[in-house]
């Protein structure tokens, strides 16, 4: 991906190293006291291992992935991009519940940008797919995430019931 985003990959792996090795954030949104020796804290270890970030970085690893194979399926309409997608959509939920929300970020913004003059065939392509990964996934995701999904429905249910009710 990064050699069709820039066409210089040794650019971009070293761009990438410097990103993992050092702690740009901290000149950006500070912890506590900015020190310049924070800089090349390993941060990025230490929030994966103390606040378990790990989940959600496995599933933002799925991203690039996803995002490629839907481009592809926008754009060439062959069935192995749409099964690739798919399947990376799959992993991506399972990996962490953010996954899907990443997704659908990603999937709309390619509705945006690719083929804009074919949106109406994009958007149920597009569709099809991520109803494609999540049935992979959801036979596989645990109880308390599918009770989770039920009750935040049927609050925001409910709150749309009271909202009606109280404006007629």
């Amino acid at each position: 991906m990064a050699w069709r985003l820039t066409q210089a990959p040794g650019y971009s792996f070293l761009a990438a190293l410097v990103y993992s090795l050092t702690s740009v954030t901290q000149i950006v949104a500070p912890d506590g006291d900015f020190q310049f020796g924070k800089f090349f804290d390993s941060r990025r270890l230490y929030v994966v291992a103390v606040w378990d970030d790990a989940p959600h970085l496995a599933a933002l690893t799925f991203l690039p992935l996803v995002i490629l194979f839907l481009a592809r399926s926008i754009q060439t309409r062959r069935a192995v991009y749409c099964a690739a997608a798919a399947l990376c959509i799959a992993l991506a939920a399972l990996a962490s519940a953010f996954g899907p929300v990443m997704v659908v970020l990603a999937a709309v913004c390619l509705l945006f940008v690719l083929r804009r003059e074919e949106w109406p065939g994009n958007l149920l392509l597009v569709a099809g797919i991520g109803a494609w990964g999540w049935a992979i996934a959801a036979p596989f995701l645990s109880p308390s995430l599918m009770r989770a999904i039920r009750e935040v429905n049927a609050a925001r249910d409910g709150r749309w019931a009271r909202l009606r009710h109280s404006r007629s």
